[in-house]
């Protein structure tokens, strides 16, 4: 992972952290309940409920399902990805924040240690507090609102 933030000569990497595992949990759960929505209407459709019974209609909505949970997969697959690749990393100079912003595009945002004039910690809720995550923010001099890291586990270090 250092070398997706150019580390320069004579800097050493101090810590290195993604987000909290509920970042996925949340995301993740979003995109499989609504790949769930086809095995829940399916009996409505197949039944002669909303749709005739005839064959071709049953399997017209067969192969939309299958699509649906396939496209669902992808999501689901994206979403695994975007949470494996977003990365906080810190050196002993600077503050690196690596954003996976689509499948094949990235978002870096650096922050100079000598330029840092705050950082402050924001939890919020019981289930930020009870599972220790919370949001990080940053705020730079000549900068008018702060710089926000969101779902980083253990703030507080």
């Amino acid at each position: 992972m250092s070398d997706l933030i150019g580390i320069e000569p004579n800097e050493k990497e101090v810590a290195r952290t993604r987000a909290h595992w509920i970042a996925f949990a949340h995301d993740g759960g979003i995109v499989l309940s609504l790949a769930l929505g086809p095995f829940l209407i399916y009996p409505l459709f197949t039944s002669g409920f909303l749709v005739p019974k005839d064959g071709g209609s049953v399997a017209l909505i067969q192969v939309m399902g299958f699509l649906w949970i396939l496209i669902a997969w992808f999501a689901l697959a994206t979403t695994w990805t975007n949470y494996l690749l977003n990365r906080l990393v810190v050196t002993d100079r600077r503050v690196v924040h690596i954003v996976q912003t689509a499948i094949f595009s990235r978002a870096t945002r650096t922050w100079r240690l000598d330029r840092i004039e705050e950082i402050s910690v924001n939890k919020r809720g019981p289930l930020q507090i009870a599972l220790n995550y919370g949001s990080i923010l940053i705020r730079t001099a000549g900068s008018a609102a702060p710089d926000t890291v969101a779902d980083m586990p253990s703030p507080e270090r």
